[in-house]
This record gives structure tokens, C-alpha cells and sequence, in this order.
């Protein structure tokens, strides 16, 4: 038999039955809960704005490859148009060449079929 304790109370073991323990309990799911809607607000306002963070990157690569392709078009313009320029300038500078190689019994590089000195070697003749 024990002694020191009354049989006519709840013993130490069975003291949290009473309403307190499972007032805690439901306290802390109620507060779980709170901290669960809270994190699940927060992860759906970052969500959104990693959407319109996207949205923007998409709109600004959309631009760059827009520009990307104008710069090309007028990257390969430039070219086009720098050929004939080229051409011409070298086709000057063979010409001064080959006007100050040109001795004066040689045949004139006109085509004429004459010597340098009857054809355009004459002063009045250039």
C-alpha cells in the first residue's frame, strides 16, 4: 500500500487530463496554423514578383535581340557599301602605280596601242 498519497484525487501522471494540456495543444495548432497561412501569403506575393521580374527580363532580351539583328543589318549595309569604296581606292592606287612605272618608250597603259611619249606622256595630251 502506498503511503502519502490520497486515492481520491488525480495521481501525478493523469494531472495534464484536465482542460490546460489540451488548451495548450489547441493553442499552439491555432498558432501554426496563423504562422502556416502567413508563410504560404509571403511565398504567393514573392511568386508574383518573380512573375513580373521574368515578364520584364523576357521584354528586355526581346529588345536586345531586336536591336542585335538591326545592328547586323547594318553592320552587313556598312560592308555592302565599303566594297565598292575599297575597290575603287585600289583600283586608284594600281593606276598611280602603274602611271608612274610607265617609261617613256614603253606602250601607254590607255591601250591605244602607241608609245607613252605620243600618247598621254605628251604635256598637251594629259
Amino acid at each position: 500500500m502506498r503511503t502519502g498519497r490520497s486515492l481520491e484525487g488525480p495521481c501525478h501522471r493523469h494531472a495534464d487530463r484536465s482542460g490546460t494540456g489540451q488548451r495548450v495543444r489547441r493553442s499552439a495548432w491555432r498558432t501554426l496554423a496563423v504562422f502556416a497561412g502567413q508563410a504560404e501569403e509571403e511565398l504567393a506575393r514573392r511568386l508574383e514578383q518573380v512573375s513580373r521580374s521574368e515578364e520584364k527580363v523576357a521584354v528586355v532580351e526581346e529588345r536586345l535581340r531586336t536591336s542585335n539583328a538591326r545592328l547586323r543589318r547594318w553592320e552587313s549595309e556598312l560592308e555592302t557599301r565599303e566594297r565598292p569604296v575599297e575597290l575603287a581606292a585600289k583600283m586608284s592606287a594600281q593606276f598611280r602605280e602603274a602611271a608612274a612605272k610607265v617609261g617613256r618608250n614603253e606602250l601607254c597603259p590607255c591601250g591605244s596601242g602607241l608609245k607613252y611619249k605620243h600618247c598621254h606622256g605628251r604635256a598637251g595630251r594629259l
